[in-house]
């Protein structure tokens, strides 16, 4: 019993230094930077995910933004074709057009001579 009671009074006479005090302390401050640590992490993983955010905004940005100017360059490629193409039918039109008249006035030119050839020749058979 002698012991019991040592054990309480040197329990009371160093109240604030007993093993467990200390230990349940170093607890809430390991729990304090355990929480701190969680807090840090966490927000650096925020500040990742926010920064990849940007760099993918970023290049799609940039992939529009060349998709753009791969559509303008189609469409000015079109658009020269399409000018080539109405340039050429119409140098073909022309060419047409001109070997339309050669052809009529070689026909002329030769009916006018079978004309003047039979006109000729009646003219020999009402002689006879």
């Amino acid at each position: 019993m002698a012991q019991v009671v040592a054990h309480l009074v040197w329990d009371q006479g160093v109240r604030g230094s007993s093993p467990v005090i200390p230990t349940m302390m170093s607890f809430f401050n390991l729990k304090e930077k355990i929480m701190e640590t969680i807090i840090a992490f966490g927000w650096g993983a925020v500040t990742m995910f926010f920064i990849g955010m940007f760099v993918v905004v970023f290049q799609l940005k940039n992939q529009v933004k060349q998709l753009l100017l791969t559509n303008q360059d189609l469409e000015r490629y079109i658009s020269d074709v399409s000018r080539e193409m109405e340039e050429t039918n119409s140098q073909l039109h022309q060419r047409m057009d001109g070997d339309v008249n050669d052809l009529q006035r070689q026909l002329d030119s030769r009916l006018d001579r079978l004309e003047h050839k039979l006109t000729s020749d009646l003219n020999l058979l009402k002689e006879v």
